[in-house]
């Protein structure tokens, strides 16, 4: 976690992704062609399955597929998705490009949409995707697989939900300052008021979940995405040492 300098954090490890480029993706239509997509047996119980992406043309509307391939061959070549999963229904429609479509939750929805330009490969693993949930054997499989996949992912991108504008935008300019008076050598007062924009960050339901020591401790990077903000899981590690009486889990801290 080094700037330039050699005094404080890397400037690419805080990025805010512009409105505009948020993704969208084709809605199936009630009526016409399209038809829910059926998963196949898994061909080996080495494999995962990856959900791809592609543009479609120079906007930013994507098109995904579900591929299977052998984890070996996969590794790091693919980002896996850390997120708290929530009690929502199925209620909204991801198409995929051969005339079908998968029900997924609003959550896994916003954390497509917001993630998938952060990304620096075409290949994505979310388990309420790349694993049957209606298929006991194949789920007691690939759960039993859950620490290669995360260890073997190129990144692991921790979703802790969407940001209202105000308060994405007051966390955003303090996380900057932050970074700018680390690598200038200033220290903080121990209290300041804007510290409170922290805390919606801090409090996100992902942070209560048990299976965080092993997804994010497992991996080889780990980035935090709130909204539009991407952070280094190192830096807000330092953020929340230095600046919140409210600490990340104790399975966070052990990743050092």
């Amino acid at each position: 976690m080094n700037s330039q300098n050699g005094s404080g954090p890397a400037l690419e490890e805080l990025r805010r992704l512009p409105s505009h480029q948020l993704v969208s993706f084709r809605t199936p239509t009630v009526t016409g062609s399209w038809r829910a997509y059926q998963y196949e047996e898994m061909q080996s119980p080495g494999s995962i399955r990856l959900l791809k992406y592609a543009y479609m043309g120079n906007d930013r509307e994507i098109v995904f597929n579900i591929v299977e391939t052998p984890l070996d061959e996969a590794a790091g070549n693919f980002v896996a998705v850390s997120y708290y999963w929530g009690t929502a229904d199925n209620d909204r429609k991801l198409s995929l490009g051969n005339g079908t479509y998968i029900a997924i939750t609003e959550t896994i929805e916003l954390l497509l949409e917001h993630i998938t330009l952060f990304t620096d490969t075409d290949s994505i693993w979310i388990d309420a995707i790349c694993i049957n949930q209606e298929n006991n054997a194949e789920k007691s499989n690939q759960v039993s697989m859950m620490g290669e996949i995360y260890s073997n992912a190129k990144s692991v991108r921790v979703w802790l939900g969407k940001a209202d504008g105000d308060v994405e935008s007051n966390l955003w300019d303090y996380l900057q300052s932050l970074i700018q008076n680390s690598v200038q050598g200033i220290v903080l007062n121990k209290f300041d008021d804007r510290d409170q924009y922290l805390w919606p960050v801090f409090d996100a339901k992902w942070f209560s979940r048990i299976w965080v020591i092993q997804e994010a401790c497992l991996a080889r990077q780990v980035l935090v995405h709130y909204g539009r903000i991407s952070i280094s899981l190192g830096y807000l590690r330092m953020v929340a040492t230095l600046r919140s009486e409210q600490p990340l889990s104790i399975g966070i801290r052990r990743c050092e």
